[in-house]
């Protein structure tokens, strides 16, 4: 049976610029949920809950003024074994619901097998990322199965396409001999120009350590981000730049506290008026 949904007249599909504009904090709001450590909210944890939690998650999600809401497409997994197994035949009912109520679904497409969950509904969709910090989502300049932007495209059209890199990685890991003769040449800006020129990615869902140096490290990393993608300095080409992650992992595996994260988060966003967002709250 198909888990297809079929759209009704409450629903709107998000416009590009809202889709471009983030506002989201995907783990780190205290809600007194069960699994995560503190209550803490996990929006990829969102399918394990039943339909009344899920229901108080967006309504409290939506309070505090958040628009963004990540989550994975693929199961049965959430991160390691904090949280039961859930069902992917109806993720279309839960990004249902979420754009019902005018958040945006951040969708990731793969899990480690880098298989498409073929119950997905392409409609549902606004935005897609390859995976969760995946280092090689690109490894040459070709339109191929190797590219995992290509095949979100392929598979996603109308959606917004990013790229959500590891901490300490500007670039994806690629094939050096396929973008260069020169094994020491610095490839980067070849390698983000095919990214948005050819292979359609939006931008960059940048991923710092805020809890590092308070703030300071992600702050001058954050900044050549911004020189190069935002304002297209080095030959980069300007795309969008997120202030996705920075105290994800504090919350979560380090029980941080969530003022002290607040603080570091906004400390980081105000540093850069131009860029389109974050996504693990500010003040």
């Amino acid at each position: 049976m198909s888990n297809l949904i079929l759209l009704n007249s409450t629903y709107i599909f998000p416009s590009e610029e809202k889709c471009r504009t983030f506002r989201g904090n995907f783990c780190g709001l205290s809600l007194k949920l069960p699994y995560a450590p503190n209550g803490i909210l996990f929006t990829p944890a969102y399918p394990v809950y039943d339909n009344n939690t899920r229901r108080l998650i967006r309504k409290a999600y939506l309070s505090y003024g958040y628009t963004h809401f990540p989550i994975s497409l693929c199961g049965p997994k959430v991160y390691r074994n904090i949280y039961p197994d859930w069902n992917d035949a109806l993720i279309n009912n839960y990004l249902y619901e979420l754009l019902r109520d005018g958040l945006v679904p951040v969708c990731f497409a793969f899990n480690d097998s880098f298989n498409f969950n073929k119950n997905v509904d392409p409609k549902l969709v606004p935005i897609i990322v390859p995976g969760w910090e995946n280092p090689k989502p690109i490894i040459k300049p070709v339109l191929d199965d190797t590219n995992q932007f290509y095949l979100c495209h392929k598979q996603y059209p109308k959606a917004l396409i990013y790229w959500h890199n590891p901490p300490n990685q500007g670039t994806p890991y690629v094939d050096q001999s396929a973008w260069s003769s020169d094994p020491k040449a610095d490839v980067n800006a070849k390698v983000w120009n095919y990214m948005v020129h050819e292979s359609n990615v939006q931008g960059l869902l940048f991923q710092g350590q805020a809890w590092i140096n308070n703030a300071e490290s992600s702050i001058s990393r954050l900044n050549d981000f911004v020189i190069r993608l935002s304002e297209g300095h080095n030959g980069w080409p300007k795309a969008d730049l997120v202030d996705f992650e920075e105290t994800a992992y504090y919350m979560f595996d380090m029980n941080g506290n969530y003022n002290q994260a607040i603080q570091w988060t906004t400390k980081i966003y105000k540093s850069f008026p131009s860029l389109n967002g974050y996504c693990n709250g500010v003040q």
